[in-house]
C-alpha cells in the first residue's frame, strides 16, 4: 500500500480533474501547478515527472477501489448477482469521480510509456481473471452456461462494461451510467 502525503494526495486528484477535464494533453506541470497553487518545481519535491504522478493516480485508483474484487459480502448471493454488483459498483465510483474512468481507459496515456502500459496491464488482467474465475465457479454451480469458454464470457462482459463507460465518457456524462450498467447486465443476464 502506498502511502502518499496530503501534497501528493492534492497533486494526484488535480491530475485526475485535469485528465479528465483536458485529456491527458490537458496534464502538464505547469497546469498542475497552477491547480494546485504551488510553483512548478514544488511539484517535482513530490513527484520525480509526470510519469510518476500517473503510477500515483494509477496505484490510487487500485487501493481505493480494490478493483472489486468479485467476493461477495452475502456469500449466499448466485454467481451472476455477484457480477452484477461488482460492475454496478465500478458505475457507482465512476459516476462519483468521472475522472478514474478517463484515466482507465484512455489508451493515449500508456501508448507510449511502458511502465505506465504495465502498470494499467496489471489492473486489467488482474480483473479479467477475477471475473473468469467467478464465471468458472456459476458455470460448475449450473448458473451459467457453460458451453461457453468462461474466459470468452469474462471479454463479453468486460468489454460491454468498456465499451458503455466509454460511451458515457464520450457523451460528457450525459446518460444515467448507474441506470444503463442495470440494463446491460439485464440483457447480458440472458445470454450467459
Amino acid at each position: 500500500m502506498t502511502n502518499f502525503t496530503d501534497r501528493q494526495k492534492q497533486i494526484i486528484q488535480a491530475s485526475l480533474d485535469l485528465i479528465a477535464n483536458y485529456g491527458i494533453h490537458g496534464l502538464t506541470i505547469k497546469n498542475i501547478s497552477k491547480k494546485v497553487g504551488i510553483s512548478e518545481p514544488a511539484i517535482y519535491r513530490h513527484f520525480e515527472s509526470k510519469t510518476d504522478i500517473l503510477l500515483g493516480i494509477i496505484s490510487k485508483i487500485k487501493e481505493s477501489s480494490g478493483m472489486d474484487s468479485f467476493v461477495p459480502a452475502d456469500e449466499t448471493k448466485n454467481t451472476i448477482a455477484i457480477i452484477r454488483e461488482t460492475f454496478t459498483n465500478r458505475a457507482k465510483r465512476f459516476t462519483k469521480n468521472p475522472s478514474i474512468a478517463a484515466v482507465i481507459f484512455s489508451e493515449a496515456i500508456f501508448e507510449n510509456n511502458s511502465q505506465l502500459y504495465a502498470a494499467i496491464g496489471n489492473i486489467m488482467e488482474e480483473s479479467q481473471m477475477k471475473c473468469v474465475n467467478i464465471i468458472k465457479k456459476g458455470q460448475n454451480e449450473g448458473q451459467i452456461v457453460d458451453y461457453i469458454d468462461a474466459e470468452q464470457l469474462a471479454l463479453m462482459i468486460v468489454g460491454a462494461f468498456r465499451l458503455l463507460v466509454t460511451k458515457w465518457h464520450m457523451s460528457k456524462n450525459s446518460f444515467d451510467l448507474e441506470e444503463q450498467t442495470k440494463i446491460l447486465f439485464n440483457a447480458l443476464e440472458k445470454i450467459v
